[in-house]
This record gives structure tokens, C-alpha cells and sequence, in this order.
């Protein structure tokens, strides 16, 4: 689905970054077969300072979480060490 002229929503970090024209999401690669377990990800400005990341059951019209690059990198590095597993969070 296009978004032409579409500007990033005001909350999301970047309020006034024009959209890319197309958003193309990428489902990861370690999400289950089917629509069971996936997490998705797209870039959400034309500049790539903002990154999305939706669940794709919810998806199109579900929420969207939404993180500068620096921030993105910083969810990631806490995602693969384990610090957001809910054991973890809990403790």
C-alpha cells in the first residue's frame, strides 16, 4: 500500500519526517511459519531516521512501535542479550 505524502504521526519520534512512498515491511527471518509468531519491521522515513516495528496479526491497522536509529540499535542490543525476556524484567 502506498503512502504518498504521508507524514510521520505526532508521538512517533520524529513528528514531520516525510513518509517514504511505499513502506515495505520485512517479516524477521526467526518468526514461525504462517501469521503465528511475526514480528515485522520498515523503515518509516524517506531520511531512514525512523524504524517501525508492528506484529503482523495486527497488522495493517495495528500499532506500531516507532524508535530513531540510535534507539533502535539500543532495543536490539538489549533484545538479543535477553534484558527484555520476561524473566529477566521480572527480576
Amino acid at each position: 500500500m502506498a503512502d504518498q505524502g504521508r507524514r510521520v504521526p505526532p508521538g512517533a519520534g520524529d513528528e514531520g519526517a516525510e513518509m517514504p512512498p511505499r513502506i515495505v515491511w520485512h517479516k524477521s527471518r526467526r518468526s514461525g511459519g504462517g501469521n503465528s509468531n511475526c514480528v515485522q519491521i520498515a523503515t518509516l522515513s524517506e531520511d531512514g531516521r525512523l524504524i517501525g516495528i508492528r506484529d503482523s496479526k495486527a497488522a495493517p491497522s495495528g500499532p506500531i512501535l516507532t524508535f530513531d536509529v540510535a534507539s533502535f540499535r539500543s532495543f536490539i542490543t538489549a533484545a538479543k542479550s535477553g534484558a527484555l525476556d520476561i524473566t529477566a524484567i521480572r527480576q
